[in-house]
C-alpha cells in the first residue's frame, strides 16, 4: 500500500501531466501514425503459406495469436488515442482519467495477445550477429520485401526468418521508418529457431515508452513526427476498456476468416478478446472527435460504463487463451506471480539507434483491472532505481530485476474476483483531482477545437487548495522536466553495477598492495609518496606496464632509505664540507618523498600515471604537517637536472619517539648549509644501484 497522503505527487507529478502542459496544438500530430501496421498486399498469401508447417510452433512459443492479428485490417481510432494520450504520467506508467488511473497491463497484453509473459528474458543475447543476410533496401518497400523472400516448395528457415521479421517489424513493434529493416532480425531468427521470449513484455515496454516520448513532446509543445511504436495495441486496449461508452458488443464481433484462400472478405466469429477489439469499428480524425474524447476522458466514466475487468464473463464466449478461464476470472496459477508484481519490462532493444533502457511495471496502479481492491497507488521502483537509464550489458539487466520484490509468499488459491475501491484510495484520489482537474474540461477543448467555442469555460475553473488535507503545502514552482521527480535521487544503472571510478579503484588497489609489500620489508617500515608530474608522458612511454613501474618506485624508495639512513650516520662536518662539490657533480635523480612514522603502517592509494617518470605513490601520514617533495617536472631535461642542487633534509623526531620522522625533498638554494646532506655521502654500492634504478625511470621500459 501506498502513501495514503499524496502530497508527494501532487508537488512532484501533477504539472508533468501532458495535458497540464500542452498547448493542445493537434497540428503537431501530423504524420505521427505512418508506421501504423496496415496489410500489405501479399501479406496474406505469405501468411497461409508459412502457417502452413510453422503454425504449431508459433502456439508453442505463444506468438500465433498475435501474428493473426497482423490480418485483422484494423481500422485505427486516431481521436481516441490523441485523446488519451495527453492523460499519460510516465512516472507511474498509466493514465490517469478522472475516473481513475487506468493502465495497459500484462494481464491485458495476455489476453489481447496471447504472448509470452514468464518465459526467461535475456535481451542482450537477440542483439548479436544475424546469420541471413536479407536485403531491406532498394527492394520496394515492404511489397518488395515479400517478393524478395516469398520461396515455393517447403518453407526453409531463411524464409521463416523473413516472414517473422516483417512481423515483428511492421506489425508488432511498427518501426519508425515504415519500410524493412533488419532491426529485429536477431529476434526473428531467435524465434524461427524455436527460443521462448517473453514477448508481452517486450510489447508492453515499447507501449509505455511509446507513450513516454510522446508525453515529452506533448509537454514541451514539439511536433511528434512519427515515433513509430505498437499505436495498435493501445488503440487495441482503449477499444475494450471502453466498449460501453462505444455502444459495442465484443461478443457479437467478426474476424476475417484467414484461414480461407478463397474468399478474402469471408468472415468467422472472433476467438480471443484480441480479435474482437480489433474488430471495433475506427474514426477519422477531426478537432471535434478529439475534444469530445478528450472531455470524456477528463471528466471521467459514468459508473455503469466505467469497466475494470472486462474479461470476467458468466458464460465463456472466447476460446483463447486457454490459460485464463473468463467465469471464475483467473489465470492459470504460474502467470500470478507476473502478473501481479512490480516489474522491470525491456525497451528499445529493437528499435535501431535508440540506447535500450527499461520500463517499470506497476500493477498497483490499476488492482481493479486485475478484479482486485485498489488501495493509495504505490510507486514501488521510485527511489530504488533511476528511470529509463540506458542499459548497456546483460549484467546490468540482471543488476536492474534484482530491485524486483519476491512475492512467493503471496497465496492467490483463496481470491475473489472482486473488482472495488477501498476508502483510504478514494480519499486519496479525491485529494489529486482538486489538483489534476482544476480547470474545466471546455477550456482545454477550446484549445482542441477552436471551431467550437465554449464562451462560458473559464468561468468554470476553480482554485485548487494550497494545502493538503495533511496541512503541508502545495508547492508550485517545480519547472517541468522531462524525467520525473518521483525518486530523482535513485541510483543510477552505473552507481548500481559499481561502475562509478571502478576501473581507477582497481588499478589503485591491485598496486597499492605490492607497494606496501615491498616497503613494508625494509627496515625500519616506512610509506612513500611521490607527486605526480602535471605535464602528459611523452608518447613513448604511454604504453608502459603499470605494474613495473610500481616496483620500481618501490624499489627506489627503499634504495633511498638506505641512503638516508647511511647518510645520517656521516658526521654532519664532512656533509657540509662535501656539500657544494657533490651538488655539481651528482647525477640526476628523480626525488621520492619516504616519512617514516614509529607507527603501523597506513593505508597506500597509488595514482598510475601512462609512464614511468607519471608513476605516484601517495600515502597517508600520521602527521598532517610532514614535509613532502615533489618530483621533478615531466619536462625536465637530463642536462638541466645534472645542473640541479640535490640536498636531502633530515629531521630529528621528538624525543617522545622511539623512532623518527622525516623527509627527503628537493631544497631551495636558500636553505641552510647545515641541513643539507650530499650524494656524495652515499656508499658507491648504494649509489650504482641508484643510477640503474634513475636509467630505468628516464628510459621506455615498456
Amino acid at each position: 500500500m501506498g502513501n495514503p497522503d499524496p502530497i508527494e505527487l501532487i508537488n512532484l507529478e501533477t504539472h508533468r501531466i501532458p495535458f497540464k502542459q500542452s498547448g493542445m496544438d493537434l497540428d503537431h500530430w501530423l504524420g505521427t501514425f505512418r508506421s501504423w501496421p496496415n496489410e500489405t498486399p501479399g501479406w496474406r498469401e505469405w501468411y497461409q503459406r508459412i502457417a502452413a508447417s510453422k503454425s504449431v510452433s508459433w502456439d508453442e512459443l505463444k506468438i500465433g495469436q498475435c501474428i493473426n492479428l497482423s490480418l485483422s485490417q484494423m481500422e485505427r481510432n486516431e481521436p481516441l488515442v490523441i485523446a488519451a494520450s495527453y492523460f499519460w504520467s510516465d512516472a507511474l506508467n498509466a493514465f490517469l482519467f478522472g475516473h481513475g488511473p487506468m493502465t495497459p497491463t500484462l494481464a491485458d497484453v495476455v489476453l489481447l495477445t496471447g504472448l509470452d509473459i514468464s518465459s526467461p528474458d535475456t535481451p542482450f543475447r537477440l542483439l548479436t550477429a544475424t546469420s541471413h543476410r536479407l536485403d531491406t533496401r532498394g527492394i520496394g518497400g515492404w511489397k518488395g520485401f515479400i517478393r524478395c523472400n516469398k520461396r515455393a516448395g517447403s518453407v526453409e528457415n531463411r524464409e521463416h526468418t523473413a516472414f517473422l521479421m516483417m512481423w515483428l517489424e511492421k506489425h508488432f513493434f511498427c518501426g519508425r521508418a515504415a519500410g524493412p529493416s533488419t532491426n529485429t532480425q536477431a529476434l526473428a531468427e531467435a524465434l524461427s529457431g524455436g527460443t521462448r521470449v517473453p514477448l508481452g513484455k517486450h510489447l508492453l515496454g515499447a507501449a509505455y515508452h511509446m507513450l513516454h516520448q510522446i508525453g515529452i513532446k506533448l509537454s514541451k509543445g514539439e511536433p511528434i513526427g512519427n515515433p513509430g511504436g505498437p499505436w495498435w495495441f493501445i488503440n487495441l486496449w482503449l477499444n475494450l476498456y471502453m466498449n460501453q461508452i462505444t455502444k459495442q458488443n465484443v461478443g457479437h464481433m467478426m474476424f476475417p476468416n484467414i484461414e480461407s484462400a478463397e474468399d478474402p472478405t469471408a468472415r468467422r466469429r472472433c476467438m480471443s478478446f484480441g480479435e474482437a477489439a480489433s474488430a471495433f469499428p475506427g474514426c477519422t480524425y477531426s478537432a471535434t472527435k478529439v475534444a469530445e474524447y478528450f472531455q470524456c476522458f477528463y471528466n471521467g466514466f459514468n459508473e455503469d460504463a466505467t469497466v475494470w475487468f472486462p474479461y470476467q464473463r458468466d458464460d465463456p464466449i472466447f476460446e483463447l487463451p486457454t490459460c485464463f478461464d473468463s467465469s471464475t476470472g483467473r489465470f492459470d496459477e504460474e502467470l500470478n506471480d507476473e502478473l501481479i508484481k512490480p516489474g522491470i519490462l525491456p525497451a528499445n532493444f529493437f528499435s535501431g539507434k535508440d540506447d535500450p533502457t527499461y520500463e517499470f511495471y506497476n500493477p498497483s496502479v490499476a488492482a481493479r483491472q486485475f478484479g482486485m481492491g485498489q488501495l493509495p497507488i504505490q510507486v514501488y521502483f521510485a527511489g530504488r532505481v533511476k528511470f529509463r537509464d540506458e542499459l548497456t550489458t546483460g549484467l546490468d539487466c540482471s543488476r536492474v530485476r534484482d530491485r524486483i520484490p519476491d512475492s512467493n509468499t503471496i497465496d492467490l488459491n483463496n481470491w475473489i474476483v472482486a473488482p472495488f475501491a477501498v476508502q483510504p484510495f478514494k480519499l486519496w484520489w479525491a485529494e489529486w483531482k482538486q489538483f489534476l482537474f482544476c480547470n474545466s474540461a471546455s477550456a482545454y477543448c477550446n484549445l482542441l477545437d477552436p471551431a467550437n467555442i465554449d464562451p462560458n469555460a473559464e468561468a468554470e475553473n476553480r482554485t485548487p487548495p494550497t494545502h493538503s488535507r495533511s496541512g503541508r503545502l502545495i508547492e508550485g514552482h517545480h519547472p517541468y522536466t522531462s524525467y520525473p521527480l518521483i525518486g530523482y535521487d535513485a541510483p543510477s544503472v552505473d552507481v548500481i553495477a559499481g561502475r562509478s571510478k571502478q576501473a581507477q579503484k582497481r588499478i589503485a588497489k591491485k598496486t597499492s598492495r605490492r607497494v606496501r609489500a615491498r616497503i613494508e620489508s625494509a627496515d625500519p617500515p616506512m610509506l612513500v609518496s611521490a607527486e605526480t608530474p602535471a605535464a602528459p608522458p611523452p608518447q613513448a612511454t604511454r604504453d608502459v606496464d603499470t605494474q613495473v613501474v610500481a616496483q620500481v618506485g618501490a624499489a627506489a624508495a627503499s634504495l633511498l632509505l638506505e641512503a638516508v639512513q647511511t647518510a645520517q650516520s656521516t658526521p654532519m662536518g664532512t656533509q657540509q664540507s662535501a656539500a657544494t662539490q657533490s651538488a655539481i657533480d651528482a647525477p640526476p635523480l628523480p626525488s621520492v618523498e619516504v616519512i617514516g612514522t614509529p607507527s603501523a603502517p597506513q593505508p597506500l592509494v597509488l595514482s598510475q600515471g601512462a609512464g614511468p617518470s607519471t608513476a605516484s605513490i601517495i600515502v597517508e601520514s600520521s602527521s598532517s604537517d610532514e614535509p613532502m617533495v615533489q618530483a621533478p617536472e615531466q619536462g625536465t631535461t637530463a642536462s638541466q637536472m645534472q645542473h640541479e642542487e640535490i640536498r636531502f633534509k633530515v629531521e630529528q623526531d621528538t624525543p617522545d619517539n622511539s623512532l623518527f620522522s622525516f623527509a627527503v625533498a628537493l631544497s631551495d638554494d636558500e636553505e641552510v648549509a647545515s641541513r643539507q646532506i650530499a650524494l656524495s655521502s652515499i656508499p658507491d654500492d648504494v649509489r650504482a644501484k641508484l643510477t640503474t634504478i634513475r636509467s630505468l625511470l628516464q628510459g621506455d621500459i615498456g
